[in-house]
């Protein structure tokens, strides 16, 4: 089989990478990655490798924690690793680079110099920290993807987002390299998958599950919760996750009852969450997929997500939630009002949908923009 090699210094961050490289390690591709970390990050504490058949992990403590801050230095690195790395397991026939600029450089150097295809992930750290900020930086990026056998994001919302941060006269290349594979949920919740119907009496049970800090954007449900209060309407919000606002948001008093369950890991937990929830509401600022909606749509809960970003664009607004402004909180309030108002509609939609975002459909994405380049 084919030699994929994984350049990924987000690999440790989210348990959607190692799904990655696992799946594929099932269908028998060999694979090396290069997940350098830093001195305050890695493999979580305690945490297993999952058992590969010939997927290589290697993470080396490449940085010091302020390194990753500095580009030139941090990317010198990470190409002299990848050509230590590649010198031992051998040349392979496609990179995969899990970032546009600090990971796809290092790929598009390397095939200037060797002429191994890559292909290429954009991803909202890429956008926030380069694409927006910097000309220099887009310029970079179009020379990467004009040169990638393909450039992959996890949503149709953020494909056009990304899009435009780019002249027209780049478009027709854009277009022609771009493919959306959504990240996929576990099979755990394709496994326990239950159209709950939760009954709707006097209160609305919403939820909202993520990290705690100004992106995930908790304060923008609270704020509907006191409109909907206000209007005469019982609300409880769960709220699942930590982060740094986590003490402020737990010191706050509020007119409603809101209920902060920390953060939860373990399926089965977070399964009865799901199942005790009216809707799930995460109106993020920047979100490039965001997989607990579709958790919450395998067990039949409607989702709030926000326009433009991540989970909006797979299908029309209103087939199994509604996408709204993230800081508007007079029109996400008005979105749970609509989603009560017709709930057995969404909640049957919702879990019909759920399946489209299986692993599985996804994996056979990835092989379908591999096989663009690969032998055989």
């Amino acid at each position: 089989m084919p030699h994929i090699f994984h350049i990924n210094t987000y690999y440790y961050t989210n348990r959607i990478h190692e799904t990655i490289v696992k799946r594929l390690d099932d269908r028998g591709y060999l694979q090396t990655v290069l997940a350098p970390v830093s001195d305050r990050s890695g493999p979580r504490e305690g945490a297993e490798e999952p058992a590969f058949r010939q997927a290589y992990i290697h993470n080396p403590k490449a940085f010091r924690y302020l390194e990753r801050y500095l580009w030139p230095l941090k990317t010198q690195k990470i190409r002299r690793l990848f050509e230590q790395l590649q010198t031992e397991r051998g040349r392979p026939d496609l990179i995969c680079a899990h970032t546009l600029i600090s990971n796809g450089v290092v790929a598009w150097l390397n095939w200037r110099k060797t002429g191994t295809p890559y292909v290429v992930a954009v991803r909202s750290s890429d956008v926030k920290t380069f694409l927006k900020p910097s000309g220099l930086f887009r310029r970079l990026a179009m020379a990467i993807i004009r040169d990638s056998a393909g450039l992959y994001t996890m949503s149709p919302s953020y494909l056009k987002s990304v899009r435009a941060l780019f002249p027209e006269s780049f478009h027709p290349v854009y277009d022609q390299k771009t493919v959306v594979i959504p990240n996929g949920a576990d099979d755990f919740w394709f496994e326990n998958r239950q159209l709950t119907l939760l009954p709707h009496g006097e209160t609305t049970e919403l939820l909202f599950v993520g990290q705690l800090d100004s992106n995930k954007n908790v304060e923008a449900v609270i704020e509907a919760a006191k409109l909907l209060t206000k209007q005469g309407q019982i609300v409880r919000l769960t709220v699942v996750g930590d982060g740094p606002r986590s003490a402020a948001l737990q010191q706050a008093t509020y007119p409603f009852e809101v209920r902060f369950a920390g953060f939860v890991s373990d399926p089965k937990e977070l399964l009865g969450f799901y199942r005790n929830a009216h809707l799930l509401v995460i109106p993020s600022i920047i979100e490039t997929f965001g997989v607990a909606y579709v958790e919450a749509m395998s067990q039949g809960v409607p989702v709030i997500y926000t326009r433009n970003q991540g989970f909006d664009g797979f299908f029309p607004d209103g087939v199994f939630g509604h996408a709204v402004s993230a800081q508007n909180p007079e029109e996400i309030a008005q979105a749970i009002k609509r989603i009560l108002a017709d709930y057995a509609h969404y909640a049957r939609n919702a879990f019909e949908h759920a399946p489209h975002f299986g692993w599985e459909t996804s994996i056979d994405k990835f092989e379908e923009l591999f096989g663009k380049t690969l032998p055989g």
